[in-house]
């Protein structure tokens, strides 16, 4: 599943440092708010969680389980393809 995340500068969520093309696993119980790598299916529900001004964000590829929630998921194991920029955010 196609998706998008929110990272603090340098790619870095919840302490957790991440690079494009790597591929993460989460081993152990996954649930929303909880456990696992979260990301959004849209960019624009990033930004209920981040501050678009001062985030990163990068498309991702959830290739594990997955819960979904209202405006956000969360995965066991998730690929991040690429950065976007600003402008492929307000697309």
């Amino acid at each position: 599943m196609k998706g998008y995340k929110a990272f603090n500068n340098g790619l870095v969520c919840r302490g957790f440092q991440f690079e494009v093309g790597k591929t993460y696993k989460h081993y152990g119980k996954i649930g929303l708010c909880e456990a696992g790598f979260h990301f959004c299916e849209t960019a624009a529900d990033c930004a209920k969680y981040y501050d678009h001004t001062e985030s990163e964000f990068a498309e991702v590829e959830a290739t594990g389980e997955i819960i979904k929630g209202d405006d956000k998921c969360v995965t066991n194991e998730i690929v991040i393809i690429r950065k976007i920029n600003r402008m492929e955010f307000y697309a």
